[in-house]
């Protein structure tokens, strides 16, 4: 009795919560919030753009508050450029340089090498890109597309930046005065050597030095912007310079918010939403996803709120954090669904979803981009608090009190009965019958009293019958 009591009476003191689904027609809750921090692996800042697209209309939808910070992070390196021979060991860099040169010159030719690579059928037959760059002190590259927007704006500002570095000289580590050549690659025609050089977007501006290392420009497209670049890395000659194209490649941490009315779309980052034009076969949206969640921004949830729901609620709350989602071949992306919950409670709103993801083929033509599509459940969860009733628990505790007399009266009952029949064994008395010989024999069974026949005399009290009408023996 003492353990039943102690149990209702914790019921009773302890307030618990109960979920059960509802339509969910809170029509004071208008605004979401979306919280994001990805890794585009393979995406620089400077070409990508977040936007939340409207699922019906396909259009932006206008935000009433966001806040976005893109740092460009990590980069790294698998190989280098290869040289046409390599040092003997006793010579000087300037040396080697110097009879590479003589060696490509007997090669190839000074004109072929000093040529634009704008056409793959302008006379020459551009047969090594390497060989172009370990001719030359330094060559500053222009990779380009013709059907590139932006190329085409650059196109003027090239001319006048080629024509400058003619006549110009910059003074290396050294003190020593070093020759930059302006070129320009057509990744239209020659696209297996844009592609062997990493190249994903129009235009990119690269600086390479004839022993293959290489710096990427990143600065505003005008003249004196891209002289002083060219002037502060070749005095510093070794800084800033990466020896092959992927390490100079950057990938772009994003993070922030967009508040935008609660209604479904989908959260989109857009590859080539910068100051360049990506190039389809080269474009890698491999994504890391360190935080995404949803929330209302009119009823924030504080620690009261997450005490309040289950476990397996709180679970939901971002579920894709720290995930990796890695595409495997060109043209391929990730189309991400979410499926949002509401969780309701009397101290706020939480939102929660379920992913489901697949990897997608787009047309080669399309730039792929990394979508999130989200829609919102057309009912929430409810979440209340449940705890015991004073009457409920009166009724509890005189329920378990009649039930503990009535067990204990069927105790004492089959006590009392059990020392009857005990009782009852101490006084058996054995009945003795004598027939009409004078022969005493022992009585049978028999439930019916009779009287006795004439001759018979008993020797005990009673007289029970036998079965075939005399007397039991």
């Amino acid at each position: 009795m003492i353990v039943i009591f102690t149990f209702e009476l914790n019921a009773y003191l302890t307030q618990g919560m109960r979920s059960e689904l509802a339509l969910d027609n809170d029509d004071s809750r208008s605004q979401l919030q979306i919280n994001f921090e990805v890794d585009m692996l393979g995406i620089e800042c400077r070409n990508l753009n977040v936007m939340v697209i409207d699922q019906t209309r396909n259009e932006p939808v206008k935000s009433t508050a966001r806040e976005m910070r893109f740092r460009n992070v990590g980069g790294y390196q698998d190989g280098s450029l290869h040289t046409i021979s390599s040092s003997t060991g006793n010579e000087s860099e300037e040396d080697e340089h110097e009879r590479i040169v003589q060696q490509l010159q007997k090669a190839d030719g000074g004109e072929e090498l000093d040529a634009d690579w704008a056409d793959s059928h302008d006379g020459f037959r551009h047969k090594s890109f390497e060989h172009v760059i370990q001719y030359h002190d330094f060559t500053l590259i222009n990779f380009f597309a013709g059907w590139c927007s932006h190329c085409q704006k650059f196109a003027p500002t090239w001319v006048q930046l080629v024509d400058q570095l003619k006549e110009k000289t910059f003074e290396d580590r050294d003190g020593k005065q070093r020759n930059v050549v302006g070129l320009k690659v057509n990744c239209v025609d020659f696209e297996k050597t844009c592609r062997e050089q990493g190249i994903g977007a129009f235009p990119t501006l690269r600086l390479y030095k004839a022993d293959g290392t290489l710096s990427l420009y990143k600065g505003q497209r005008d003249i004196p912007s891209i002289l002083n670049w060219i002037e502060l890395v070749v005095r510093t000659k070794s800084y800033g310079w990466g020896s092959h194209h992927s390490q100079v490649r950057s990938s772009c941490n994003v993070r922030g918010f967009i508040r935008i009315p609660r209604v479904p779309g989908r959260l989109e980052f857009m590859a080539g939403g910068g100051d360049q034009d990506m190039q389809p076969t080269m474009t890698n949206v491999t994504h890391v996803v360190r935080h995404l969640s949803f929330k209302d921004p009119e009823k924030q949830a504080t620690w009261r709120t997450w005490s309040q729901l289950p476990r397996e609620i709180i679970a939901l709350d971002s579920p894709l954090d720290g995930r990796y989602f890695f595409t495997e071949a060109p043209h391929q992306t990730w189309e991400h669904h979410l499926r949002i919950v509401s969780a309701v409670t009397s101290a706020g709103v939480t939102y929660h979803f379920v992913h489901l993801g697949r990897l997608a083929n787009v047309n080669e033509s399309a730039v792929p981009q990394v979508r999130f599509h989200f829609d919102l459940e057309p009912f929430a969860i409810q979440v209340k608090p449940d705890s015991k009733q004073w009457y409920d628990f009166a009724t509890s505790l005189l329920a378990a009190l009649g039930g503990l007399f009535a067990l204990m009266r069927l105790i004492s009952r089959g006590l009392v009965a059990g020392g009857r029949v005990m009782q009852g064994k101490g006084r058996v008395q054995t009945v003795l019958l004598k027939d009409s010989s004078g022969a005493l024999r022992r009585p049978r069974c028999s439930w019916r009293p009779r009287k006795l026949a004439h001759g018979e005399a008993t020797l005990g009290a009673s007289t029970p019958t036998r079965d075939d009408g005399g007397a039991a023996g």
